[in-house]
């Protein structure tokens, strides 16, 4: 009986808490041009299909392909926005998809490059590829698709990227001379989760299950903690976006 007296009180706060947030998400959803508008100012975002059209235009055209997301349908949602970065151009993009044998997702960012790098480079979390991943997942309705970019695996020469990295690069020298130039590091280190691949026209930043977005939130229990509230969750990717913008063009600039 005591159990009981104890449980009903905290149910009874969860389904009040839910119906809370439900009601807040709904006006959150009714009043996302406003929030857009904040995001594409403060990121330098713009929406690819039409990136010279007023920032209230394309903040509504954003809102009402985010709306369209959560209110379900085909399944099949891609949302991609583009911004300058001194002259190149920066995608990021999210992707969700139904396939014959369940679903896919994939998100990231990826920056052109004019002309090859002097050496392409891959660095990844340690745990990308390994046993223990691939045991991990066995016992889940998850597969991560991923492979080195690079057949020769080298060292940084730096004890704290060795002990949380794998390298891959076609020339190792010159990624360790790129991978020891000021600020990259701090970058690096500063990320939820990397996996970064320069390549003779691009850079890649990967995040399938948008770990470093979630990071920006207070991860899983700030997310948790802002409900619904996508107003709340958006204002606080825009630190992360500007972040791992700042580390393609820095990964592009070094290894030039």
């Amino acid at each position: 009986m005591e159990q009981l007296l104890f449980t009903v009180p905290i149910m009874a706060l969860a389904i009040g808490f839910t119906i809370w947030n439900m009601r807040r998400s709904k006006a959150a959803m009714a009043n996302m041009g406003p929030m857009f508008l904040t995001f594409f100012e403060q990121t330098g975002y713009r929406n690819p299909d039409m990136p010279t059209a007023p920032l209230p235009m394309q903040a509504e055209a954003a809102a009402q392909k985010y709306r369209a997301m959560f209110a379900g349908g085909s399944g099949n949602t891609i949302i991609e926005y583009v911004r300058d970065m001194n002259g190149l151009v920066l995608r990021h993009h999210m992707t969700y998809q139904q396939t014959a044998s369940g679903y896919s997702m994939a998100a990231g960012w990826n920056l052109a490059l004019p002309r090859a790098p002097r050496a392409g480079w891959h660095i990844a979390e340690k745990r990308f590829g390994s046993v223990g991943l691939a045991v991990k997942e066995a016992f889940t309705n998850v597969e991560t698709v991923w492979q080195p970019a690079y057949a020769t695996r080298v060292s940084s020469g730096d004890p704290e990227i060795d002990a949380r990295f794998q390298l891959y690069a076609d020339h190792p020298d010159i990624v360790r001379h790129v991978l020891a130039q000021p600020g990259l590091k701090p970058m690096l280190l500063a990320c939820a989760e990397v996996d970064l691949r320069v390549l003779h026209d691009r850079v890649d930043f990967s995040d399938p299950l948008q770990r470093n977005l979630q990071a920006g939130m207070g991860g899983a229990l700030g997310a948790m903690a802002a409900g619904y509230d996508t107003n709340t969750m958006l204002q606080a990717t825009i630190p992360v976006h500007a972040r791992i913008c700042d580390l393609l063009y820095l990964s592009a600039s070094v290894s030039a």
